[in-house]
């Protein structure tokens, strides 16, 4: 009897991690094909603003204590300790230029913030049935931000921002699209130009 339960013992004992690594990775497999799908609805995070979010890969979204605060957390500007003016430049995936100013201004236990940013692209055509005057297209996105934050305790914040922003998109004999969003005002124009 002592045998036959150090028998079935021993079986489950290495069967049941082999089947489990065995069974672990078809099913990860699964899931990793669900959460690598693209799409546009977190894009914004991977175009870094400021060196140090560049060098962390995004991890700074909840700690950053430098100018670029205002883009990522404007509650955390208010641990800022000193007047900061920042300047980042870059390019991205899909041939995205990202251009940053931002500047901030601590006093006691509030902190005052202003930044301007846009992002712009060039996406070549791609004309497979060889339409005459077939060209890419340009985006950009600007805008121009105030920012006020304030230190509530010593580990708790609050910050509120108040903003324009705007899209452009636009094409030689293609179409343009142009879009403004600020304050309780949102509109956006679309103007279909001449098609070849």
């Amino acid at each position: 009897m002592m045998v036959a339960k150090r028998k079935f013992f021993c079986f489950v004992f290495f069967s049941v991690p082999v089947l489990f690594c065995g069974i672990l990775p078809i099913v990860a497999s699964g899931l990793s094909a669900e959460v690598s799908r693209r799409d546009f609805s977190g894009e914004f995070l991977l175009v870094h603003q400021g060196a140090r979010a560049t060098a962390l890969s995004g991890a700074v979204v909840s700690n950053c204590l430098d100018y670029s605060a205002l883009y990522w957390n404007p509650s955390a500007a208010a641990f800022t300790k000193n007047p900061q003016l920042g300047f980042t430049t870059g390019s991205h995936y899909a041939d995205i230029r990202s251009t940053y100013l931002g500047f901030i201004y601590p006093y006691r236990d509030v902190s005052f913030g202003v930044q301007t940013f846009s992002f712009d692209t060039e996406v070549d055509a791609y004309d497979k049935a060889g339409v005459k005057g077939a060209s890419g297209y340009t985006v950009g996105n600007r805008a121009f931000n105030l920012l006020f934050s304030w230190r509530l305790s010593k580990i708790f914040s609050a910050g509120v921002g108040m903003g324009n922003a705007g899209i452009e998109m636009s094409g030689p004999n293609n179409f343009k699209l142009d879009g403004q969003a600020g304050n309780s005002n949102i509109s956006a124009t679309l103007k279909l130009e001449r098609f070849s």
